[in-house]
């Protein structure tokens, strides 16, 4: 399971777990109902309730070695705090969940996304070879042997099902049913209709592309708006929250009497790149994949 890089099960393990221990799991599908459908979406062939479990197992197993470092790192600088080190590993143990849960949906995006980026070129080229008088078919051929990524995949699907007795209209309406691009099903839907009603197909596959591109600035000028706020949250937990949180400790140490500890400091220091590392990957993730 080499694409879901925080679960420490395999696909195979994970689908093997005992009927007793799998009720951790069903009681999360309860609070998240869509798993499955994301499961799906990103091709991960493990029952919800498997996938749930070892999301649960392996979270834990991340909070007991927050736990575990933190509390040999506070043996080693003279600071040891059972009360921190718990405290540290029960904060990670849900954002390690959330993080191993939600991946699903991540991979989803990031196959519909790659299937997007190779889409306009692909459609471009379709466009150009049917105005040039060339056959929906042969079209597709050239599409299918050329380098558009998963776009050139799905429609090797396409010309296997024609080749295997399906009607052009038959193999397109599977790809629409079944891509995990909305954008792709949207052009299969376009290209079958001008297909029945004997319609143009280049001014249906220009519609498509005009679609896609204005997509594409839509989506540009929203992650425009929202950067703004995304700096302000890396800053806010990059920089200002550890330092007033070591300020606002030293004052309340001078006040009761207490003392921090280099195991405090170093919890609030890991704390904080742990949640700057997030940060970015979430803002990652968000930048719009522009189609090609």
């Amino acid at each position: 399971m080499g694409r879901l890089k925080f679960l420490l099960f395999s696909e195979e393990s994970s689908s093997r777990f005992q009927v007793g221990i799998l009720w951790v799991g069903g009681f999360f599908e309860k609070l998240i109902p869509s798993i499955g459908a994301d499961l799906e979406r990103a091709e991960i062939e493990i029952p919800a309730k498997n996938f749930l479990t070892a999301c649960f197992i392996s979270s834990l197993v991340y909070a007991f070695a927050i736990l575990a470092v933190f509390s040999i790192s506070g043996l080693v600088l003279g600071s040891f705090n059972l009360l921190f080190s718990l405290l540290s590993g029960i904060l990670f143990f849900p954002v390690f969940l959330a993080i191993t849960i939600f991946s699903p949906k991540i991979i989803a995006g990031q196959i519909s996304s790659e299937i997007d980026r190779g889409l306009i070129l692909a459609l471009r080229s379709m466009l150009v070879q049917i105005s040039s008088g060339s056959s929906l078919y042969d079209a597709m051929v050239n599409i299918a042997k050329s380098n558009y990524g998963i776009v050139s995949f799905e429609f090797k699907k396409v010309i296997q099902g024609i080749n295997s007795g399906d009607s052009e209209i038959e193999a397109l309406e599977k790809i629409a049913l079944n891509s995990k691009s909305e954008y792709l099903s949207k052009a299969c839907w376009q290209i079958l209709t001008a297909l029945r009603s004997g319609s143009s197909l280049a001014n249906s596959i220009t519609s498509v592309v005009d679609l896609l591109l204005s997509e594409q600035e839509r989506a540009i000028k929203n992650y425009s708006s929202e950067l703004n706020l995304f700096v302000l949250m890396y800053l806010l937990f990059a920089a200002a929250i550890p330092t007033l949180g070591v300020t606002f400790l030293v004052i309340f140490s001078s006040l009761g009497g207490a003392t921090v500890g280099d195991l405090e400091v170093f919890e609030i220091i890991f704390a904080a790149f742990v949640t700057q590392a997030v940060l970015i990957g979430f803002v990652n993730s968000r930048v719009p994949k522009i189609f090609d």
